[in-house]
């Protein structure tokens, strides 16, 4: 007989259709029950890997430095995806970027502003600023307990290629900006709509190039010839030449003859290898000329201020390779110590008016024109207008440099405040890395302030080979590498500086305020 089941909503149901949907949903064989499962799995297993690439898709927009926050995060056996942590990271990221924006960097308020934060590097010992910049091992009597290493540059971070700086700030180690005036007209000097320009046609600019010996002055030079119609670039490694004179020393010039020269020659690079930068030159930038009194506004021509800056015992090992070996002229060669030695003597007995500086010329040059490129804070010497002293002697020889602060103060600052008025202050190191091209187009300080876009000639050396000139590898002693490091700290100084300003300019270009 069968059972009557009780009907449901007034529908008749079949006595047996109950039971077998049930026998049907739990008497699968196990193969079946098996296959039902793997396909639940292999379900699950393409939604996660499809939500997975969701996540990765969106963390392609977060900067490389950060996108291992923005990670998913998987549980071990792979059952779920922790989502709202994604998401929380992802909100972390975006606040950092929007932070990031918003951040301004301001220059020092004035070039002594700058000069006074120098100083306060200035004064630290030798040990000290090695213990900064160089990581070097704390050694000697120096007190360590009370140091704090602090680098105010943030060198370590800028060499990474970051910006550093996370908050809003007046960076007052960073020059203030300079008119840009002779920088677009020298850009754009050969343009065809200059024609309409009554100040473009009337007016010429050229580039005064600082060059320190054994600083990158040969490659400067071939970059100026590969950039630079060769009309406009001096034969003699950019060195003016006048009759019976190949290198015409411009540095002993006076403004007016260099006007004269820059009109009638138009040769718009100029390059000051033995001299000590003349201070009188500043009064050729743009922003100068127009405070000066009876100035000529619409035919003077502008300087473009340049430079090239080398660590200082890295230039000293060069100059000794190339001038105490490759080209040294005796039987017997200098040893690097005795080299170093002999430049100091010889700049003491030619510390005079004009220091260093062959009053008719090379060829006839009646000084050691050489006197200088192995003297102490070389690059000061140069930038302070000649006026950076050597260390005073005694009976017992040179007292220790840098302890007598009056010696060297104002020279030091003149070399700062002149420094923070050229357009380009660059290292030598970064000359051949800081600027590739991407189809032909410019990138960094050079095309900015130059308009150049060339670089294929960005290293190059006047005569021999490429050496190793690391202080470091050489064949000082470790006692000589202390005294000549000691003798050349604030020319570190300045070296570290002309970095950090460099750099910034470069990777934290989107917070700086420009202008002046």
């Amino acid at each position: 007989m069968f059972q009557r089941y009780p009907q449901t909503n007034g529908a008749a149901q079949s006595p047996s259709a109950a039971p077998r949907r049930k026998r049907l949903a739990t008497h699968l064989s196990p193969k079946q029950r098996s296959g039902k499962a793997n396909i639940e799995k292999i379900l699950f297993l393409i939604i996660t890997v499809w939500a997975a690439a969701c996540f990765f898709f969106l963390s392609e927009n977060v900067s490389d430095d950060d996108a291992a926050l923005n990670k998913v995060i998987l549980k071990k056996d792979g059952d779920t995806i922790a989502s709202d942590a994604a998401l929380r990271r992802t909100q972390q990221l975006d606040k950092k970027k929007k932070h990031k924006e918003s951040v301004i960097l301001r220059p020092a308020s004035s070039i002594d502003a700058v000069a006074s934060a120098l100083l306060n590097l200035a004064r630290l010992s030798s040990m000290e600023l090695r213990y900064i910049f160089e990581n070097d091992e704390w050694k000697g009597n120096f007190e360590k307990k009370n140091f704090k290493k602090k680098d105010p540059f943030r060198l370590s971070d800028l060499e990474r290629g970051e910006c550093p700086f996370a908050e809003t700030m007046t960076l007052d180690w960073l020059p203030p900006s300079l008119s840009s005036d002779a920088s677009t007209l020298f850009r754009h000097r050969n343009d065809n709509d200059n024609n309409n320009n009554s100040d473009a046609k009337k007016r010429k600019v050229a580039i005064w190039y600082e060059h320190l010996s054994k600083a990158g002055g040969t490659s400067m030079c071939n970059l100026a010839n590969s950039n630079m119609a060769k009309s406009e670039v001096p034969n003699y490694y950019c060195m003016p030449s006048e009759p019976k004179k190949i290198d015409a020393r411009v540095g002993q010039w006076d403004n007016n003859k260099l006007k004269l020269y820059i009109d009638q020659n138009k040769k718009y690079i100029v390059s000051n290898e033995w001299e000590p930068f003349p201070l009188e030159r500043l009064a050729m930038r743009p922003d100068a000329a127009a405070a000066a009194e009876n100035h000529n506004d619409d035919d003077d021509p502008w300087l473009i201020f340049v430079t090239t800056i080398r660590h200082p015992l890295n230039r000293i090992i060069s100059a000794w390779k190339f001038w105490g070996q490759l080209h040294f002229k005796g039987e017997v060669k200098p040893t690097l110590a005795q080299f170093i030695q002999r430049r100091e003597d010889g700049a003491r007995r030619d510390f005079n008016k004009p220091q260093g500086l062959g009053k008719g010329g090379i060829k006839n040059a009646g000084d050691n024109f050489l006197a200088m490129v192995g003297r102490p804070n070389f690059a000061l010497w140069k930038f302070s207008g000649g006026t950076m002293p050597l260390p005073m002697g005694n009976e017992n020889g040179l007292v220790p440099w840098g302890d007598i602060e009056s010696e060297w103060l104002d020279s030091f600052v003149t070399a700062v405040k002149t420094l923070c008025q050229f357009d380009l202050m660059i290292p030598m190191e970064l000359l051949s890395t800081t600027h590739e091209t991407t189809k032909d187009m410019g990138v960094g300080p050079l095309h900015d302030v130059l308009g150049w876009n060339h670089f294929e000639k960005s290293h190059v050396v006047p005569s021999g080979s490429v050496v190793n000139n690391n202080a470091k590898e050489s064949d000082l002693t470790s006692d000589q590498y202390d005294v000549l490091w000691d003798k050349n700290r604030l020319d570190m100084v300045i070296y570290y500086w002309s970095r950090a300003v460099y750099l910034t300019k470069i990777h934290c270009a989107d917070s700086l305020v420009v202008g002046v």
